[in-house]
């Protein structure tokens, strides 16, 4: 028998979180959290409250990163207008998009370009400050469109709604990546939680040459999406420790689950990849959810537990 019988490998706040919320809700909640949860960091909005969280409560494990649905926030240089930088790092998703909506549409409502070196530098410094925080949400999404009010949770926007017809370069996505994963290469992290849809190649051949001399991160396959071939793949890397995280949002419909769960069942989490405040008491029957449709698919509750444990082992 297992000596947990519930956790949650990924989840973070809802896009719409209010300081108020999280004060006076989410960390009276958290502080009481009894079973584990890896909860994730996405921009600029959640980095106070997910820091704030370090140490609070060791059933609480927080993580930094920038999240790809964010990227284009952030920049590199040390002086681009705003206008430069959202020209620069965004392009047209689709070439025949009929009702397309000029860049400026949706550029005016966003903020001027965020100085990613100095994030990263508070990121580091966050995680050689304690034991209990670790890197997610980063990583790389090709269908992924920007949203007319210019990000998820933007409040400057009021009722704008949809999607635009632009996305984050990969370009930027992969540099912001790599900056991301050159810490976690220098400082030594535990684990990494990686999000990525429709781009499992292009990471494949971002993770495989990769050194991590100070510490083999174990990285998690957040909602993995890919194929089984590539979980296989994934699996065969000697220079990282690869985990596949499972939610019923994301992935318990998909045609090849069966198939993805009998691969990976030795290296499987269970997640429900949505808002801590949005769930509130039922977080645990959400997990409790998706375990049940786990085993319901061939892997038993123990398994899943003994497979955290071994996660978080050494």
């Amino acid at each position: 028998m297992s000596p947990i019988d519930r956790y949650d490998s990924h989840c973070h706040f809802s896009p719409r979180i209010t300081e108020e919320v999280f004060t006076k809700e989410v960390v009276p909640h958290l502080m009481n959290q009894e079973w584990p949860i890896n909860l994730m960091m996405t921009n600029h909005i959640d980095e106070p409250l997910v820091t704030t969280l370090v140490d609070m409560n060791p059933n609480v494990m927080a993580n930094v990163g920038i999240h790809p649905w964010f990227t284009h926030l952030y920049t590199f240089e040390a002086d681009i207008s705003k206008e430069d930088h959202y020209h620069k790092v965004l392009e047209k998703y689709s070439k025949n998009w009929k009702y397309g909506h000029p860049i400026t549409e949706f550029t005016r409502f966003l903020p001027d370009p965020i100085p990613i070196h100095a994030t990263l530098k508070r990121f580091k410094a966050t995680l050689l400050g304690s034991s209990f925080v670790n890197v997610g949400e980063i990583g790389i999404d090709k269908s992924a469109r920007v949203p007319r009010c210019g990000f998820l949770g933007n409040t400057e926007t009021g009722d704008i709604a949809g999607l635009s017809n632009y996305k984050v370069s990969m370009e930027h996505q992969l540099r912001v990546l790599l900056a991301i994963l050159d810490i976690v290469a220098e400082v030594g992290v535990k684990s990494v939680s990686i999000h990525c849809v429709n781009a499992h190649g292009i990471l494949y051949d971002v993770l495989k040459p990769l050194n991590f001399a100070n510490k083999i991160p174990r990285i998690v396959m957040h909602s993995y999406s890919g194929s089984v071939e590539m979980a296989k793949m994934l699996l065969k890397l000697k220079n990282v420790d690869i985990w596949f995280g499972l939610s019923d949002y994301v992935n318990l419909g998909r045609s090849n689950i069966r198939e993805i769960v009998f691969c990976t069942r030795e290296k499987l989490l269970v997640e429900t990849d949505l808002g801590v405040d949005t769930m509130g008491e039922s977080h645990g029957k959400t997990i409790d959810l998706v375990v049940a449709k786990l085993e319901a698919l061939g892997v038993d509750r123990n398994t899943l537990m003994d497979n955290w444990i071994r996660f978080n082992s050494h």
